[in-house]
């Protein structure tokens, strides 16, 4: 199982040279140098705030997290709706796997396939994470995907799901960047090169 440490840490070696990180600056190594500095590379900074979710905010009936962004770029937790540490370390990592797709592979989650794609994705690292069995694991995975998929697109999303899932199941980036999405494979869907950092959307955690 992968966690929300390790998503950040292998952001560093995004292909834009970009970094994930949810710290905006990093100490100087050198004793006699208080101040923080920047980092030569990009940073995106990203913020994990807290609040009472209802039907005022954009976290739907049931939602336990959500993106919030471009500026500030935050994971809003819903704090009503998480009742345990495993629950938060879940919205975390199924948050950050989007972001990631968003931000270093130029996914556009208002396309029914490529928000199927990055809903197996984080459904996968997150909420299914301790099924211990490939079936078990497949059963919960396309679930956890198809109901978020159909929040956005309640005609097409189950078929997205099905379309997308294998090449989804098996894509593992950032942990492994060698993945079929990243490289372009031509059985995924095209990802769109200006997609906004964060896009609106709203899915089932």
């Amino acid at each position: 199982r992968h966690s929300a440490e390790d998503i950040l840490s292998h952001g560093t070696d995004m292909p834009n040279g970009g970094v994930l990180t949810t710290s905006p600056a990093v100490k100087s190594t050198q004793p006699d140098q208080d101040q923080f500095q920047t980092p030569s590379r990009n940073v995106t900074t990203i913020a994990v705030e807290c609040q009472t979710c209802g039907s005022d905010t954009r976290a739907e009936a049931g939602a336990r997290a959500f993106v919030r962004g471009p500026e500030p770029l935050s994971i809003v937790l819903c704090s009503n709706r998480l009742s345990s540490q495993r629950e938060v370390d879940e919205v975390l990592v199924h948050e950050l796997i989007h972001i990631y797709d968003v931000h270093s592979r130029k996914m556009d989650l208002r396309d029914c396939k490529q928000l199927a794609h990055s809903e197996v994705r984080a459904a996968r690292e997150a909420e299914c994470s301790n099924s211990f069995a490939q079936f078990t694991a497949n059963i919960c995975v396309k679930d956890k995907a198809t109901v978020a998929t159909r929040n956005m697109f309640p005609d097409e999303g189950k078929k997205c799901v099905c379309d997308v899932f294998t090449e989804a199941m098996n894509d593992m980036a950032p942990f492994n960047v060698k993945s079929g999405y990243a490289k372009g494979n031509n059985n995924s869907p095209s990802p769109r090169q200006n997609t906004p950092l964060s896009t609106p959307r709203q899915s089932e955690r």
